[in-house]
């Protein structure tokens, strides 16, 4: 018998929201900090992308490049990048990818709990998400960016997310689009989704088997994942509770 979703958890970026230029937006942020903030050599392209498609052991990363503070780099980082996402939604080139307000209608009347599981720190996230007219489909909003070290791929984060929701693991689907998405959804225990909408590469780690994570391109599918895990049971229990 399938288990019972009641809760479902979503990442932001490139999950709801397209990043335009993903890599290039985030890496020019990098550099801006080190090169402009810190004055500092840039590490090669390699060392900065590890900081983000590995994310853990950041502050050993930061150190080895002569942040002797990692905690003030996210500081300025972040600073950066409120300003560089005001100005991408004020020249509406930060959009809604087209099937997340269906879904996130779809979820709604059903009765399913949402919320926003997010590295970007709350400050950034819940502003832009009233900006885009999200908030509104979601019970909770979280960013983890307030806190780095529960940042994902670390699960303590998602956890205390669910904690405070009230649902257990095995009751939850985590949707994201990055590695460090499907290690803290597997390291959490929840049911993990990525939407890989750009059908990239997507190679995961070792530490999980691949039967542990589902692939989707579009948020829409996700719905396939549902009736696999007995929606029909979900709607006939949330009707017999109201």
């Amino acid at each position: 018998m399938h288990p019972t979703i009641h809760c479902i958890l979503l990442d932001m970026d490139n999950t709801l929201v397209d990043i335009p230029n993903t890599h290039e937006y985030f890496d020019g942020l990098i550099k801006r900090v080190i090169k402009d903030d810190f004055n500092l050599p840039l590490p090669p392209v390699e060392e900065r992308d590890r900081l983000w498609r590995t994310g853990d052991n950041f502050i050993d990363i930061l150190k080895s490049w002569g942040l002797a503070q990692p905690n003030q780099f996210w500081e300025l980082f972040d600073k950066r990048d409120s300003l560089g996402r005001k100005k991408m939604i004020e020249e509406k080139r930060m959009k809604i990818y087209p099937d997340v307000i269906p879904f996130l209608q779809k979820m709604r009347k059903q009765g399913i709990p949402m919320a926003v599981v997010s590295n970007t720190p709350t400050f950034i996230v819940e502003p832009e998400l009233r900006k885009l007219n999200l908030q509104k489909y979601f019970d909770l909003i979280v960013g983890l960016g307030d806190n780095q070290e529960q940042c994902k791929p670390n699960p303590e984060g998602i956890l205390k997310v669910l904690d405070k929701m009230g649902f257990e693991p095995s009751q939850t689907i985590f949707g994201g689009d990055s590695v460090v998405d499907a290690i803290a959804g597997v390291r959490a225990g929840v049911h993990t989704v990525i939407v890989n909408r750009k059908q990239e590469n997507f190679t995961l780690p070792a530490e999980i088997d691949s039967n542990q994570v589902q692939f989707f391109d579009s948020l829409s599918k996700i719905a396939h994942f549902y009736h696999l895990l007995g929606i029909k049971e979900i709607q006939g229990n949330l009707k017999s509770n109201n």
